[in-house]
């Protein structure tokens, strides 16, 4: 059975990506058009990854911002 949790070092599937920023895959795909959005690592036209430590100085910064 594959392990499909977050790692804290490494690459991460859209759903976990997805999961981690509590939304769908598909607001995900519209995030990552967006800048300041981390970049993806495409190994082929159907494999994506985005990096774990990425991921997660992203959503540290979003935490520290100030609400309007």
């Amino acid at each position: 059975m594959p392990d499909d949790r977050p790692q804290e070092d490494g690459l991460l599937k859209p759903g976990q990506v997805a999961d981690m920023l509590r939304v769908t895959k598909r607001t995900l795909w519209r995030m990552a058009k967006q800048d300041g959005f981390p970049l993806p690592v495409r190994f082929s036209r159907k494999t994506v990854r985005w990096r774990a430590a990425e991921i997660q100085q992203y959503i540290a910064a979003l935490q520290c911002e100030p609400l309007p």
